[in-house]
């Protein structure tokens, strides 16, 4: 797919299925310098310098990736031919060609997310994402700002692929030694409660800020979790996967996840590998439709050229996610972009609803029904979690063109998704 960073004043999207907050319309959207300007009927005198003519098509808000650590060989730190081990980039520009690649994916804003790793290698991070945040990057996706996964995990039964022995007890002044590198760009740390005080201290002081302590990752108890929410932490990583303690006695963490339920915002893999889809299902119901963040998790494995049955590095590429070939039941990440778990959701609502703890099984929606809830878990949850939601997030009027123009076709069920273009900011980033 070709790049343009070329911006019409004026740009009008024309014949279009509009996805919006609550409903399908079907109709035209103008841009002006960079927002939307109207959506369904416009002005007779509106004057467009670019015509997309998107009969049979869809236009949806663009993608906000909240979880993942890279894409197309490159992670936070570099870039690797993940089946040659090649070093195909560096941690100067790993950044600017993650962004750059987002698009074709659907994703136009994203946080990019750390793993375990040594104290100089974060601190690379740090500095090397200051100074994109920096600069201007026309029809890039735009990075909302960074997340520690790894960094304050603790317990080694619970660190999944993260490598236990380069984790960090929490502490406020390394904390803030790490923020003041990166120019304030970390919104989100995970950090294990059962470290005790110093996980609860570091918390609080995250949430004073307006940051967003998650977890996840953890062999904590049901109580932890409990005074971890109450110290401030709103997001739980990746639900059911990490893995998370849970135990018929006192409880674990995914005990407290329960009864927390929708006063957490709960991220939740979408490729139907790391989670079945009853689970799925199931999360949604715990969290609410307007709590669940749809992630990928994605790293350099992910749009990398891959097939099933490839080995990279002690791992298998099976069903569209990447495990660890000598730890049983063990997933190192997945392999499915964020474009294809949209997919696998649009066939999971409009087919199969099952979940469990519950009598009866819902009805699938419809396709219209379908898109408005799936772009509040792609684009909208995660605007609203990082106070966005008055920019980004939906299609509406003021609000940025940050735009997908996709086709979906089939019948429930067996929906396919294929993005034919991308704006970001109203700058045609994919055609």
């Amino acid at each position: 797919m070709g790049k343009s960073y070329f911006l019409p004043m004026n740009t009008l999207l024309k014949n279009a299925n509009i996805v919006c907050k609550d409903k399908v319309v079907a109709g035209s959207l103008a841009v002006e310098n960079g927002k939307i300007a109207s959506v369904g009927k416009i002005p007779a005198r509106a004057k467009a310098d670019a015509v997309v003519d998107c009969r049979g098509l869809y236009v949806l808000p663009g993608f906000f990736e909240s979880h993942f650590h890279g894409i197309a060989h490159f992670d936070f730190y570099g870039g690797t031919d993940p089946v040659t081990h090649e070093h195909t980039g560096s941690y100067d520009d790993a950044i600017a060609r993650i962004m750059e690649y987002l698009p074709r994916i659907g994703v136009t804003s994203a946080l990019l997310s750390s793993y375990t790793a040594e104290r100089e290698k974060m601190e690379v991070f740090f500095r090397e994402a200051r100074k994109y945040r920096d600069r201007p990057h026309p029809g890039h996706a735009r990075l909302r700002g960074l997340d520690l996964e790894g960094n304050f995990l603790k317990d080694p039964l619970f660190a999944g692929a993260q490598d236990p022995d380069k984790v960090f007890e929490p502490d406020i002044d390394l904390f803030e030694e790490w923020q003041e590198l990166s120019g304030g760009g970390i919104v989100k740390a995970l950090i294990a409660p059962e470290w005790g005080e110093s996980a609860f201290t570091l918390i609080r002081h995250m949430a004073k800020k307006g940051l967003f302590p998650s977890v996840g990752h953890t062999g904590c108890t049901r109580d932890q979790l409990l005074k971890a929410h109450d110290c401030g932490t709103r997001v739980v990583v990746h639900t059911g996967n990490g893995p998370m303690s849970q135990n018929f006695k006192t409880g674990g963490a995914l005990d407290g996840i329960f009864e927390l339920g929708p006063r957490l915002y709960g991220e939740v893999i979408c490729d139907l590998c790391h989670v079945h889809p009853h689970w799925i299902n199931t999360f949604l119901k715990c969290f609410s439709q307007k709590r669940t963040l749809a992630i990928s998790d994605a790293g350099h494995t992910t749009c990398a050229g891959l097939k099933e049955g490839d080995e990279v590095g002690g791992c298998l590429v099976k069903n569209g996610a990447l495990w660890i070939k000598n730890k049983v039941n063990t997933l190192a990440g997945s392999v499915t972009p964020l474009s294809g778990g949209f997919r696998n959701m649009i066939n999971l609502f409009t087919s199969d609803r099952k979940a469990y703890f519950q009598e009866g099984i819902d009805r699938p929606y419809s396709l219209d029904e379908a898109l408005p809830r799936l772009s509040r878990l792609y684009s909208l949850n995660a605007a609203e979690l990082m106070g966005l939601d008055g920019e980004i997030g939906s299609v509406a009027r003021g609000k940025s063109a940050d735009l997908i123009v996709a086709e979906i076709k089939g019948s429930p069920g067996r929906y396919g998704f294929s993005i034919r273009k991308v704006f970001v900011a109203g700058v045609e980033a994919v055609s």
